[in-house]
């Protein structure tokens, strides 16, 4: 493939492949993301890993999907989680029962050699996050909670979906989300 492309994979998918067709024993499987998951050496298992395809799975341009007819080889890129920098060739059928998806573009998790990214609705951060979960190419569940595990380290604690506002626990005090200055430009409004 001339670029690489990102995409999601979820990790009882991984599992399985990776280990002979039976789920170990340490993973609770389940097909969404409920609470985190840690293993014995503290990897995180939140439900799907990043991956970047090497082999196979050609892209659609007209709807920007992979194609489900093949199977593809993908490299795990999560250093948070077991199968980091692991590869596993994942049937097609996988694919089309979407345990495989793409991922969006986000310039600071990628390498931009044209320095692009960011834009208007990202917080003015050029390849922030953006601050509405519309504006996402593809929303999914895992690019959803990326999204937000991205926004929320950074203490950006409210993000939009569409006229919905969702509200992150910081658990700490964010001060300067409430300060003078920034109440002063809702007023304002």
């Amino acid at each position: 493939m001339a670029e690489s492309v990102k995409v999601w994979v979820k990790t009882c998918t991984l599992d399985s492949i990776l280990n002979g067709g039976s789920p170990s024993k340490s993973r609770n499987h389940r097909s969404s993301m409920t609470t985190n998951d840690y293993d014995e050496d503290g990897a995180i298992n939140w439900g799907w890993v990043p991956a970047t395809v090497i082999s196979g799975g050609q892209c659609s341009t007209s709807n920007g999907q992979l194609d489900a007819t093949e199977a593809i080889t993908v490299m795990v890129n999560d250093e948070e989680s077991e199968f980091h920098r692991a590869e596993a060739e994942i049937p097609g059928g996988e694919i089309e029962a979407g345990n495989v998806v793409m991922a969006n573009f986000h310039a600071e998790d990628d390498e931009d050699a044209y320095g692009e990214g960011g834009g208007s609705g990202f917080d003015g951060e050029d390849g922030g996050y953006p601050d509405d979960l519309i504006t996402l190419t593809h929303l999914h569940e895992p690019a959803v909670v990326h999204c937000l595990r991205k926004r929320y380290e950074r203490d950006k604690i409210y993000t939009s979906t569409g006229p919905i506002l969702i509200a992150l626990n910081p658990f700490k005090s964010c001060k300067q989300l409430y300060s003078d200055n920034i109440m002063r430009q809702y007023w304002k409004r």
